[in-house]
């Protein structure tokens, strides 16, 4: 570090994007947004320091990249809706493996994040 300058104003907890794809389909008869996390963040996931550092930061991603689509309209910031499915891609992020690719569904009623984990993420 004797090259350093401080203060270090570089985040060095993120690697990179969050979100590889976004996409809507369908998954058990549910509609569904299929959510393909980047190496970075199944990385990132794996130690919870960091993973609470960046959860946020991951969402507005996931936000951002998601396609329009009548079944969740994105800016409805603060629905019960949003907060569902901010809830599924936490829970996701917290107890399910590794390597898996998330889906989202906003017909999944919104319990709060302890319901969705005790749920598996599916309430």
């Amino acid at each position: 570090l004797k090259d350093a300058v401080f203060p270090v104003v570089a985040d060095p907890i993120w690697c990179g994007n969050a979100i590889t794809s976004v996409n809507w389909g369908y998954n058990g008869g549910l509609r569904s947004l299929a959510v393909e996390p980047s190496w970075c963040l199944r990385v990132t996931v794996s130690d919870q320091i960091l993973l609470s550092f960046s959860r946020w930061p991951a969402w507005e991603e996931l936000v951002s990249k998601t396609p329009a689509d009548s079944s969740w309209n994105r800016q409805q910031y603060g629905t019960s809706t949003y907060w569902s499915m901010y809830d599924q891609f936490i829970c996701h992020l917290n107890i399910l493996t590794f390597w898996k690719n998330y889906n989202l569904e906003p017909t999944r009623p919104n319990v709060g994040l302890v319901w969705t984990k005790i749920k598996t993420c599916n309430p």
